[in-house]
């Protein structure tokens, strides 16, 4: 019998800026495809993400409070095989909202 096993990053962290905060997830690897990493900003955004073992990607979403729910406004994968250990991926620029806020993030790769 053969054992094929993965080595996975001990962990993923993400830095989020807008309305002049900044903020720090870890997101660590997970086969529930119903876990997420979430933070709420005071100025209606939402970053969530997510690093699913079975394809080695992570998915960031980005929403936007309008009137009663967050809506979706930006989703993006990074195919994590492609992605050094402490170098950072993913940098990102999202605008939202009547006086076009912004909203920062970067991610990097432990290993």
């Amino acid at each position: 019998m053969c054992h094929i096993s993965s080595v996975w990053a001990s962990d993923i962290q993400c830095t989020v800026q807008s309305y002049g905060q900044e903020f720090q997830i870890d997101i660590s690897p997970t086969e529930d495809v119903f876990q997420y990493n979430t933070i709420n900003i005071v100025n209606g955004y939402r970053f969530t993400a997510q690093w699913l073992k079975t394809n080695d990607k992570i998915k960031t979403y980005v929403y936007y409070f309008l009137k009663t729910k967050h809506v979706l406004i930006s989703q993006q994968e990074f195919n994590l095989n492609q992605t050094s250990c402490g170098l950072p991926f993913g940098k990102s620029t999202v605008y939202a909202g009547n006086h076009e806020r912004e909203l920062n993030f970067v991610c990097t790769k432990s290993c």
